[in-house]
């Protein structure tokens, strides 16, 4: 959020107010647009295909919250969290123009030159 050095302290709790008011209202028109999308998609194709009941609003947005739980969780995927990987290559690489500091060196992994898991 943008903050103006002349912006007073009420003034940028409005600003904070409001855009917590907003991101809450965009999440739930997205949960809307999901829920009803589910519903639809569901009510359309599950009764037909498997002899399945059709469902209301909230039972299609739980599919969702349900969904969402099991396959995503609700950190952000672009998160340093996601991936260990992220660590190595901020530890390894660095930004052109920069030089590596004296002594670092990237950390050995073993490779047994096979892709198979059982390994």
């Amino acid at each position: 959020m943008y903050f103006k050095e002349t912006d007073s302290i009420p003034l940028r709790a409005l600003k904070i107010i409001g855009a917590t008011l907003l991101g809450i209202a965009g999440a739930v028109v997205l949960a809307g647009i999901f829920g009803f999308g589910v519903k639809y998609l569901w009510n359309w194709l599950m009764p037909d295909i498997f002899g399945l009941r059709t469902i209301n609003f909230w039972e299609a947005f739980g599919l969702v919250v349900l969904a969402r739980l099991l396959v995503g969780g609700w950190r952000h995927p672009h998160s340093a969290h996601t991936s260990p990987r992220r660590h190595i290559h901020e530890f390894t690489h660095t930004p052109r123009g920069r030089r590596k500091p004296e002594g670092v060196q990237a950390p050995e992994t073993e490779y047994s030159g096979s892709d198979d898991v059982n390994n």
